[in-house]
């Protein structure tokens, strides 16, 4: 695998020494094009080659130091020591309740997308200059409904829609004012919103999949889920517009690439939409992230990332990881070294690995998967290779 670059970052392909030309008498004249050449070739080397961002998941478990928000603090931090330069959390309604962020630290009382970031990022562990980049899974509180997924609900409450974004990415622009932060915007899972807040659920289940039906037909939801990415592409360029300094970027995030096709009984999810089938309604997107749990399980990555690639430029990995049993170190060490082999002929079109979880959720919300446990010690951290970690995340071996 290629060398681990500084700062938490993957390269995307072997970097190797490029032979500058060497003049045979050192003479001014003689050594200026030499010089130029090797600048010219230098130059060339730094721009294709490009890194990818090693990123630590914070949600879902939290390290246990302090209480409320501070807790989500303390966990950022922690990971900024172990070597991660990029994190992704959430700021959702749900994330607002569980850190204890209510009305009464809101301008108006009410709390919007704007006062959950601006809580969330009000530490002094995000002016820390080890930190990259974030990747944000963001959701407002007028489309947490069914604004994501209806598009009657998005035209009937567009206005209130844009209006919350645009409030939210205006604090990202005066939090990060004068200092570089890149920013990606990413939703969760698609698929999942679409079919009713599990895909797996929906095809493995009778009963699920009747209810879910019940709520509209997922041919409806799945456009409906196009407007509302649609409607934030928008809201992420006029942010630009507004800050011409933000580094803000957008992806629509999507899951289960073959669940429909798996479906049980067989043939009754016949007809139904994954959520990338749709998304060429919106053209060549230049960014994507895809929740690549399912294929990591299935050992399908390297064909699901050739099909996302047809309709996205460049794709996050998010939720990698696998399951622990807590006794099966060397059966994960070789998952995740077959994972690095497989991603290798991708990364120059992979801007981030997102490991979930940062810290491992109190039971029973989906255990084994923590880098860390909820009190720090080392848990799969210590068999993912140093070239697919943190520059420094396995010092605490």
């Amino acid at each position: 695998m290629a060398a681990r670059a500084p700062h938490g970052r993957y390269p995307a392909k072997q970097s190797r020494k490029l032979p500058c030309p060497e003049p045979p008498l050192p003479t001014p004249f003689r050594l200026l094009p030499a010089l130029v050449i090797c600048i010219l070739m230098l130059f060339a080397s730094a721009t294709a080659a490009r890194a990818t961002d090693i990123v630590a998941y914070v949600w879902g478990g939290l390290l246990d130091q302090g209480t409320g928000v501070a807790r989500f603090y303390n966990s950022v931090a922690f990971l900024l020591d172990r070597g991660f330069t990029s994190v992704r959390f959430a700021a959702t309604p749900n994330a607002a309740a569980s850190y204890g962020i209510g009305q009464s630290g809101c301008r108006g009382g009410r709390v919007d997308l704007g006062c959950i970031l601006a809580a969330e990022l009000d530490s002094r562990v995000f002016d820390d200059p080890r930190l990259r980049s974030l990747y944000i899974t963001l959701q407002g509180t007028v489309d947490s409904d069914r604004a994501e997924t209806d598009a009657s609900a998005l035209e009937r409450d567009g206005r209130s829609v844009t209006d919350e974004y645009a409030g939210a990415f205006d604090v990202l622009a005066r939090r990060f004012a004068g200092r570089p932060m890149p920013i990606t915007i990413l939703n969760w899972e698609g698929d999942n919103k679409v079919y009713c807040g599990s895909l797996y659920d929906f095809t493995r289940s009778v009963a699920a999949r009747a209810a879910c039906l019940r709520q509209g037909d997922p041919r409806d939801r799945v456009a409906g889920f196009v407007a509302w990415t649609r409607m934030r592409l928008q809201a992420v360029q006029e942010a630009r517009r507004r800050h011409p300094g933000l580094d803000l970027r957008v992806g629509p995030e999507v899951n289960g690439l073959h669940a429909l096709e798996t479906c049980k009984p067989a043939g009754d999810c016949a007809g139904y939409p994954s959520l990338l089938s749709a998304l060429p309604r919106l053209g060549r997107l230049p960014l994507c992230s895809y929740s690549a749990y399912d294929s990591l399980e299935r050992g399908t990555l390297a064909a699901d990332l050739r099909l996302l690639l047809r309709t996205c430029q460049q794709v996050i990995l998010g939720e990698v990881g696998f399951r622990s049993n807590g006794g099966d170190g060397a059966r994960l060490a070789a998952e995740y070294e077959a994972f690095g082999a497989e991603v290798q002929p991708f990364l120059d079109r992979i801007p981030a690995i997102v490991y979930w979880n940062g810290f491992e959720p109190a039971p029973p919300a989906h255990p084994g998967h923590g880098l860390f446990t909820s009190d720090g010690s080392p848990m799969q951290i210590r068999y993912i290779p140093p070239d697919l970690g943190p520059a420094s995340g396995h010092a605490s071996r």
